[in-house]
């Protein structure tokens, strides 16, 4: 089962994503962002509304192609919004797709997967992505050109919580980005912990 841990730090994570869509982001964008994906696809919702929606794409052997705001965390001026969609492969294992809205009506998709257990990618890898939601969402603006298989970057772990950790890192930046977001989201207890993953794929 996907554990508690990685369950809480996404939830925890994408309420902050959720204040910030609210109070910081721009009219503009979001307007941008519900054209590109329709309000069915974007999880603007009130905090139990997140909590809720991140357990039940556990719950079910499909999950909902959900994608949640995230923090707006020394974000590149290039960048207009973040996204994240997190994905149940099975029992034990998660992926997350991962959305950039651009400037000048750019996007860019990356998917963050566990290692596979036939074929060529049996290590966690990051891939780009011309459609999201392992093809079953196309979201315009994507390039056609973009490679569906290769590169494949490895990954230093499959475990959730450290893909989960690796993708938030790759928006945020290490030190003085996800570390600091920690701090403000996890309750002090729970913070070490994802600490220590976090600097063990540092």
């Amino acid at each position: 089962m996907v554990t508690k841990d990685a369950i809480s730090l996404m939830q925890a994570y994408a309420r902050r994503g959720m204040e910030h869509w609210k109070f910081v982001v721009k009219d503009k964008t979001k307007a941008r962002a519900v054209d590109l994906l329709g309000n069915h696809r974007l999880a603007l919702l009130s905090p139990s509304g997140i909590d809720n929606a991140i357990l039940n794409i556990f719950r079910s052997p499909v999950g909902k192609a959900l994608f949640f705001p995230m923090p707006n965390k020394n974000q590149d001026n290039h960048i207009e919004q973040c996204f994240f969609a997190p994905l149940r492969v099975d029992d034990q294992r998660m992926s997350f797709d991962l959305l950039l809205l651009c400037g000048e009506g750019n996007c860019l998709g990356f998917r963050f997967e566990p290692r596979d257990y036939e074929g060529t990618h049996q290590y966690g890898h990051i891939q780009m992505n011309r459609r999201m939601h392992k093809g079953n969402v196309s979201v315009g603006g994507l390039p056609t050109w973009i490679p569906n298989h290769y590169p494949a970057f490895p990954l230093h772990a499959s475990d959730p919580v450290a893909m989960f950790l690796s993708m938030v890192t790759s928006v945020h930046g290490y030190p003085g980005g996800i570390d600091e977001l920690l701090k403000e989201v996890m309750p002090r207890p729970e913070v070490q912990r994802y600490f220590e993953a976090l600097q063990s794929i540092a």
